[in-house]
């Protein structure tokens, strides 16, 4: 059997956890095959054993997945700079870091990939003037941002436009427009990935004019695969510190555009969610989700649900919180 590396992703500690004198963070490893993988933390370079938990790893079609949370006392917390999460799998490993800012004036976040891809969150200063909504300025930043994407059309013209991009090509017959233009959106896509951007290949269409041949099979990115859905609760310790967060894992899905939302009691929740970028290994898709709650909201609510939407498709994965064992079939 081949050995498949995990997703990984390391989400930091929310405002609410550190205004409750606790930090939290969670590492998170979905759709790795075989299972055996083993996590372990440090802080600026030495091993942690206090304040971490690790869930048994979970099986669906195949796949593995688990988290592991390593929770500090905000004196800790400050006190420390680089916090690495390590994960060894069958001879191999990879990690996952986080760097704090020792700046207090820190207001998001950035998501980098790492050359074996990890998601890799570092903090970045506060935004202190930006450009006023309807401003020329805005779509001429823009334009400048995605220029060179136009250099990897190839054979094929482009045209790009504020959220859409249209690519012509013509040719002698007609498997060689098809060729063409097949080349020329993989060279676009893998141009706008490297641009943090994403194409959504299930509303992407195709036209022929051509006055004489049928409409072909235009060209696709392959069967629609639906992602495995993982929602994992939180842990005692977070509970603890006065905050509760829940992780929503989606892995091993295609094409690319899984959308997430969060539901608490049948009602849809729009603060304390942090959704990654969406991370491309193989030709499938891998991307993960949280929401923080206060411990005052979590004890109110009884049943917390992570929807996903992709390609037509909704899937759903909830939690009960009087059953904490009692997770639904979408969950591996």
């Amino acid at each position: 059997f081949s050995t498949i590396g995990p997703y990984l992703s390391l989400l930091p500690p929310s405002s609410e956890q550190l205004s409750g004198g606790s930090a939290t963070l969670a590492c998170l490893l979905s759709g790795y095959s075989p299972q055996g993988a083993m996590v372990s933390w440090e802080v600026d370079g030495a091993e942690m054993k206090e304040g971490v938990l690790t869930t048994t790893e979970e099986e669906k079609g195949g796949h593995y997945c688990r988290s592991s949370t390593l929770t500090l006392s905000k004196a800790r917390w400050e006190e420390g700079e680089v916090y690495t999460c390590w994960v060894a799998q069958d001879d191999t490993s990879d990690s996952a870091v986080f760097r704090r800012s020792p700046c207090s004036d820190k207001s998001h976040f950035r998501v980098l990939e790492s050359p074996h891809m990890v998601l890799v969150l570092e903090t970045v200063f506060k935004i202190s003037m930006g450009v006023p909504q309807g401003s020329i300025l805005g779509p001429t930043l823009f334009s400048v941002y995605i220029n060179d994407v136009a250099l990897a059309a190839g054979d094929s013209l482009i045209h790009l436009y504020a959220d859409d991009t249209i690519l012509y090509t013509f040719g002698p017959s007609l498997d060689t427009v098809l060729s063409n233009l097949q080349t020329s959106f993989n060279a676009i896509q893998h141009s706008f990935r490297g641009l943090q951007l994403l194409l959504n290949a299930s509303k992407t269409k195709c036209m022929l004019f051509n006055r004489s041949l049928p409409a072909p099979a235009c060209p696709t990115t392959g069967p629609s695969v639906r992602p495995t859905v993982s929602l994992l609760p939180p842990s005692s310790e977070q509970l603890s510190g006065g905050s509760a967060t829940l992780a929503c894992l989606l892995s091993g899905y295609s094409p690319q555009g899984a959308m997430v939302s969060w539901e608490v009691d049948g009602a849809e929740v729009k603060e304390g969610i942090q959704t990654t970028t969406e991370e491309e290994k193989g030709g499938r898709y891998s991307r993960s989700s949280t929401l923080t709650l206060s411990k005052a909201r979590w004890e109110e609510g009884e049943v917390y649900t992570c929807r996903v939407a992709h390609d037509d498709t909704s899937d759903a994965a909830a939690f009960r919180k009087s059953h904490l064992n009692s997770i639904s079939s979408a969950v591996c």
